[in-house]
């Protein structure tokens, strides 16, 4: 019987690895470089922005961020940590813009959580102490208008996934009733996760 013919990969070389490793250090630098990624971040939104009707959540921008944190790990963290925190402190309240920066804090949240997967100890416990508080805070302000885009984000998370290393974000979800506010167009929600 004919056999099986099976594909010859060129053997490395170390001209070739080297080759490889001065181009891995180059994008490594470029990210790496102060308000690269938020450039970025702004201009994958800006253009979501415009097909998703004032930017819903989007799982492009939460993937390219998985895909980055898992490669990088909590190095490129400290950046995006402060954008977050700065999108989540806007006194920007019930307007297009409110949802828009609530979608870019959801999405980079999903990302780093879901690109977390490989970390060490460490960096995941340093992690969790930040996304905890982040996220409650972020709940905490919800309204009509992003609710739905910490919804989509949080079931990025845990959907099709061994829930154990996301017992901190159950713990969090679990631990009081969401009160969503309202809008000049919806009524106020309040949804309780907790047992009768």
């Amino acid at each position: 019987s004919p056999q099986p013919q099976t594909t010859a990969f060129p053997a490395a070389s170390p001209e070739r690895d080297a080759g490889v490793l001065e181009s891995y250090n180059r994008v490594s630098q470029t990210i790496m470089c102060e308000g690269y990624l938020k450039q970025v971040i702004r201009k994958i939104h800006n253009e979501q922005g415009s097909q998703t009707l004032g930017g819903l959540y989007s799982a492009s921008l939460a993937n390219m961020l998985k895909y980055l944190f898992s490669e990088y790990q909590s190095s490129i963290a400290p950046p995006l940590q402060v954008l977050v925190t700065e999108l989540l402190s806007s006194t920007v309240i019930a307007s297009s813009e409110e949802k828009a920066y609530h979608s870019v804090a959801s999405e980079i949240i999903a990302g780093m959580v879901r690109g977390s997967r490989h970390w060490d100890f460490a960096q995941l416990r340093d992690m969790w102490a930040w996304v905890t508080p982040t996220l409650q805070n972020a709940l905490n302000v919800c309204s009509v208008d992003t609710a739905a885009d910490w919804a989509l984000a949080i079931h990025y998370l845990v959907a099709y996934f061994d829930p154990r290393p996301y017992s901190h974000l159950f713990a969090l979800l679990l631990a009081s009733p969401l009160h969503i506010r309202p809008t000049l167009a919806q009524p106020a929600k309040t949804i309780s996760h907790t047992p009768p």
